[in-house]
């Protein structure tokens, strides 16, 4: 991420522009310092796209404990992420 930042903005940029999300956000631990700083500095223009930084703590990085933290919603038992957005 730290080495290619502007590159996953840029395709983040291309997917939203498709998908037409209402907000999209991008989780990142805080053991990354570096990589934060540089999405930072990437996401500084960027309109509708979010950075968190989120603790670093098992099992934050599954996809539905990510949802929760990213977004305070629970994932249904049985559901997936993308049932709630």
């Amino acid at each position: 991420m730290q080495d290619c930042a502007a590159q996953i903005v840029e395709g983040i940029r291309i997917l939203a522009h498709i998908l037409q999300p209402e907000e999209v956000l991008i989780g990142i631990e805080d053991n990354k310092p570096q990589a934060i700083s540089m999405l930072r500095a990437v996401l500084c223009d960027a309109h509708g796209i979010s950075l968190r930084v989120i603790p670093t703590k098992y099992p934050s990085g599954g996809a539905k404990q990510l949802t929760q933290i990213l977004t305070g919603k629970q994932v249904p038992h049985g559901g997936r992420s993308s049932d709630i957005g």
